[in-house]
């Protein structure tokens, strides 16, 4: 059995499109745990790591 921890990280710094902070969900929304609980893993999702965008 495999522990698995999940750590969002959305950030858009650097990146010109729009929407790339959404990732994190996106792959979560996708189906995630699922694909963890076929490989029987053991897992915590932690959420998002709260970042404030400061872009110059």
């Amino acid at each position: 059995m495999k522990n698995v921890g999940i750590l969002g990280v959305p950030i858009t710094i650097g990146q010109p499109n729009k929407g790339v902070d959404l990732g994190p969900d996106a792959i979560r929304h996708a189906g995630l745990y699922t694909v963890l609980q076929n490989l029987k893993a053991v897992y915590q999702d932690y959420g998002n790591v709260q970042i404030e965008n400061k872009e110059s």
